[in-house]
């Protein structure tokens, strides 16, 4: 999958030979962490019912300058449509922009060109991002909601968006216990 954030930036994921889906690689050609916003939208596609999501960064050729991303992360989803693990290739960067335009005109992807068939070492995981999800909605924490703790189960919620409204007494749970929906009823 290609996702693209608001700022501008595109990047790679697929959990596609991974050991679980909650395992995510991510092919980044500029970065090694993912925005707030990256990270909803995966969330949103995994939709798991396990406490979190495993980020795995990529070793892959980067880019110079910064204007190439997204040109990098269709080269990313082809390779691996192709079945070739985009980290084992160097990408022919000033190359790239034509060859997807050929694409799109021919109406088929094939292979983006590389620089002499050249290798890079071998599959390799940078780091790893643990992305915690939460709620009925099973997104991350988002910073402008503010989020809610059951006092049965300690789940926590995304209050007043995903959850009926919720009394102002019971935000204070010292003074109000506050109950999600499963334990209400």
């Amino acid at each position: 999958q290609v996702l693209h954030e608001p700022q501008g930036h595109w990047l790679t994921i697929t959990n596609v030979g991974t050991q679980n889906p909650e395992i995510v690689r991510v092919y980044d050609s500029l970065y090694s962490s993912c925005s707030p916003s990256i990270q909803q939208q995966i969330a949103c596609m995994v939709n798991t019912a396990k406490p979190a999501i495993t980020l795995e960064f990529i070793d892959v050729h980067r880019q110079k300058g910064s204007n190439d991303c997204g040109v990098f992360a269709v080269a990313y989803a082809v390779s691996l449509c192709l079945n070739e693990e985009p980290g084992n290739l160097s990408f022919n960067q000033p190359a790239l922009r034509q060859h997807l335009i050929q694409c799109l005109e021919a109406g088929e992807f094939t292979s983006f060109p590389v620089l002499n068939l050249k290798r890079r070492q071998g599959f390799k995981v940078n780091s790893r991002q643990l992305v915690k999800v939460y709620c009925t909605c099973r997104l991350p924490k988002l910073s402008e909601i503010p989020m809610i703790c059951c006092s049965n189960c300690h789940e926590w919620y995304h209050g007043e968006v995903c959850v009926a409204a919720i009394p102002k007494s019971a935000w204070n749970q010292r003074k109000e216990k506050w109950f999600c929906p499963v334990c209400k009823s």
